[in-house]
């Protein structure tokens, strides 16, 4: 056990398996939780990809070439920026997903604390008909079709026609 970096921590709460490369903290307040990656992206407050690159760099390890990247802004019911889902695809085929929430002009790694929202809610009030169909990119197809639709941010998306 050893003091948590992501709360005031007075008493070690915080429990690394080095075996197993996470950590948890115990803390009611606090409960941080996940595996390397995650430890340093919160604690240099890097989103994941930056933080894959930063280790590779820092190790002299190979990093993964970015094929294609994706961003999905989520907006509440006003049309503003609330989150962003950062999709990255690496040559290896391997994905990363970053959530980010806005504060101000800036976007930054993790939720904030802030309620998970649909994707496309600006759009949602004008519609009656909901169809679920599953994933951003799916919402963007639909959208192509001159249809409208939503994404829940758990994979979830739905789809509405106009009135």
């Amino acid at each position: 056990m050893t003091l948590c970096p992501f709360h005031n921590d007075k008493n070690p709460s915080m429990q690394v398996k080095t075996d197993d490369t996470i950590f948890y903290c115990h803390s009611s307040a606090c409960g941080a939780k996940g595996d390397i990656i995650e430890y340093v992206s919160r604690k240099h407050n890097k989103s994941v990809s930056d933080t894959i690159i930063y280790l590779t760099k820092l190790y002299g390890l190979r990093s993964p070439e970015e094929k294609q990247r994706f961003d999905y802004i989520y907006k509440d019911t006003e049309g503003k920026d609330k989150f962003r889902k950062v999709k990255t695809v690496y040559e290896n085929k391997m994905k990363d997903h970053d959530w980010q929430h806005k504060n101000g002009d800036i976007w930054i790694s993790g939720g904030g604390g802030l309620k998970p929202i649909l994707f496309n809610l600006d759009k949602f009030k004008d519609y009656m008909e909901v169809i679920i169909c599953e994933g951003e990119k799916d919402c963007q197809n639909v959208n192509n079709l001159n249809l409208e639709q939503l994404a829940t941010p758990a994979r979830g998306i739905l789809q509405v026609q106009n009135q």
